[in-house]
């Protein structure tokens, strides 16, 4: 069974992620940072719902018609 490339192979806990960072001696500009990756993170590695896949298949097919590109000279 194939694994999605979208599941980290290892998961670390938040807390976990905040104690090997040292967060609460972080600056609080920093801290905030933090969040915001964390946030990134976990909706990076979160399962997509069935309409969030079909959004990415039809944002996928946009870019590989032929008609929105324009052609360019190679140098």
């Amino acid at each position: 069974m194939k694994k999605s490339l979208r599941t980290p192979k290892n998961i670390m806990s938040i807390d976990d992620l905040k104690s090997y960072l040292r967060y609460n001696e972080l600056s609080p500009d920093d801290q905030e940072k933090v969040n915001t990756l964390i946030i990134a993170y976990k909706n990076f590695v979160s399962e997509p719902t069935k309409k969030e896949k079909v959004e990415r298949i039809e944002k996928d097919k946009n870019l590989l018609l032929t008609s929105n590109h324009t052609p360019q000279a190679n140098i």
